[in-house]
C-alpha cells in the first residue's frame, strides 16, 4: 500500500551547506526536507531529490541582467515524489537548465483524487499531486518528463511557464487545463499523453483548428 504523506517530520531539513556537504560526497538529496531553500548556483546535474519537500525552493539569482544573474544546472535529475506546489510559497524554477530532467508523481491523479475523496479529511499541499505555485519561466526544459502532475490552471496559483523551453518534453497523465503556454517553445515532439487540456493555450502554431 502507498505511504501516505502528512507532514516533513520524518525528513530531515538540510540547509545550503548541508547540500554542498553532501554533494561533495557525491550524495543524492532523497527524502530530505528542502523546503524554502536557496540552491542557485550549485551544480545538481544529474541528482536525485525523489520524496522530497522542495516548495520554496529557489535556482535563480537576478534581477535578468545576464551580466550578474546566477542559474542552476539540474540536467537530468530525477524529482519524481517530491513536493513541489504550495499555494504559499513559490518554487523558483525560472531561467534553470533542465533538460532531460524528471518531475511528478507515481501515484496517478485518479488515484489520489479517488483516495482523497474516501477520506474524510482535506488534501493538503503536501498531498495534492499539485504543481501550483511551480514557476519555470524561461527555463530550458527541452526533453523534460512530467508525470501525473495537477498544475492548478485556473486556481490563481497555477504554474507558470512563460517562455519555457517544453520541445520534446512529454506530459502524461496531467491536468493541464487552463493553463497557458501561448508563450513557451513547444513543437511536434513535445506529447500531452492522457493530459486534461481543455482550456490549454498553446502558441498560435499550434492551436487546432
Amino acid at each position: 500500500m502507498r505511504e501516505e504523506f502528512s507532514s516533513g517530520a520524518e525528513r530531515p531539513k538540510l540547509t545550503r551547506v548541508e547540500v554542498e556537504e553532501r554533494l561533495a560526497r557525491g550524495e543524492h538529496m532523497e527524502r530530505v526536507d528542502l523546503h524554502d531553500e536557496d540552491l542557485t548556483g550549485l551544480e545538481l546535474r544529474g541528482k536525485r531529490f525523489r520524496d522530497s519537500i522542495v516548495y520554496g525552493l529557489q535556482l535563480y539569482r537576478g534581477d535578468g541582467d545576464p551580466a550578474t544573474e546566477v542559474r542552476t544546472d539540474i540536467r537530468e535529475t530525477d524529482w519524481t515524489d517530491a513536493r513541489m506546489g504550495s499555494i504559499g510559497a513559490e518554487a523558483f524554477f525560472g531561467r534553470v537548465n533542465a533538460e532531460g530532467a524528471v518531475f511528478g508523481f507515481t501515484e496517478t491523479l485518479a488515484e489520489r483524487r479517488q483516495r482523497h475523496a474516501a477520506s474524510d479529511q482535506p488534501p493538503t499541499d503536501l498531498d495534492s499531486g499539485g504543481y501550483h505555485n511551480f514557476n519555470s519561466a524561461e527555463g530550458n526544459f527541452q526533453r523534460t518528463t512530467w508525470r501525473n502532475i495537477d498544475f492548478g490552471g485556473g486556481t490563481g496559483y497555477e504554474a507558470r511557464l512563460e517562455g519555457a523551453d517544453l520541445r520534446g518534453a512529454t506530459f502524461d497523465g496531467c491536468d493541464l487545463a487552463e493553463l497557458d503556454f501561448s508563450t513557451a517553445l513547444v513543437n511536434e515532439g513535445t506529447n500531452f499523453i492522457n493530459c486534461r487540456t481543455d482550456g490549454l493555450r498553446l502558441p498560435n502554431e499550434f492551436r487546432s483548428s
